[in-house]
């Protein structure tokens, strides 16, 4: 069900210069692992300019976290900088369609940069529940592979998730180099799931249509 919230950021957490985990305080929501909130901001001269955000954390697990980049000179980002303890938001949620297929055994996650958010939530929640999941996550540099070491330990520590990391702009040890499509299996049996940027959310579904992935398998958002 949609509300209409009054929160703050109560919290926020720094993870590269521009990107932060921002806790909010909201005590509880209804939500499904990949769907989003509204911020009702206002510009300048005080007209209301929406923007959403992914929320990060599993449904099942508190605190209610959005994962954001801010970009400088951008309304939310900076509005979010700037914020205190007292800055009070108006927020319009749970909102979008993007969740998972739980009927479904295997799921493949396909994102770059903080397109991983609704992703992290999606796997957070459903993890060893009897699901096989793929993650591969792409980023030009390797300070935007967020949370590259918990996936990795995941990977490591679980045989039902399997992480392929890749960058397009540095070379790393343990890391593909290249985009993520390069990086997709084909099973027409999969649910795959995509958010990015519109291009890339474009170019894989167009590869995954490519391979003959029945569309009903192909579940995207672009932030």
């Amino acid at each position: 069900m949609v509300q209409r919230i009054t929160t703050r950021i109560s919290d926020r957490k720094q993870l590269t210069k521009d990107s932060f985990v921002f806790t909010l305080d909201i005590p509880s929501l209804d939500f499904q692992a990949g769907q989003f909130l509204t911020f009702i901001l206002k510009d300048e001269e005080g007209k209301p300019k929406p923007r959403s955000y992914s929320l990060f954390n599993a449904p099942s697990r508190l605190p209610i976290q959005l994962l954001v980049e801010c970009i400088p000179g951008g309304l939310a980002g900076e509005q979010f900088r700037r914020s205190t303890p007292q800055t009070e938001f108006s927020v319009m949620g749970p909102l979008g369609k993007f969740i998972f297929q739980k009927e479904k055994r295997k799921h493949i996650f396909i994102a770059t940069n903080t397109g991983i958010a609704p992703i992290h939530s999606m796997i957070a929640e459903h993890l060893d529940k009897g699901f096989e999941m793929t993650l591969i996550f792409g980023a030009r540099l390797k300070e935007g592979l967020y949370f590259h070491e918990e996936f990795s330990a995941l990977d490591k520590g679980d045989e039902t998730f399997v992480y392929k990391p890749t960058l397009s702009r540095e070379e790393k040890e343990g890391i593909a180099k290249g985009y993520v499509q390069k990086l997709i299996d084909f099973d027409k049996e999969a649910q795959y799931y995509i958010c990015g940027s519109d291009a890339m959310v474009k170019d894989t579904v167009s590869v995954l249509q490519g391979k003959d992935i029945p569309k009903e398998h192909i579940h995207y958002e672009v932030f």
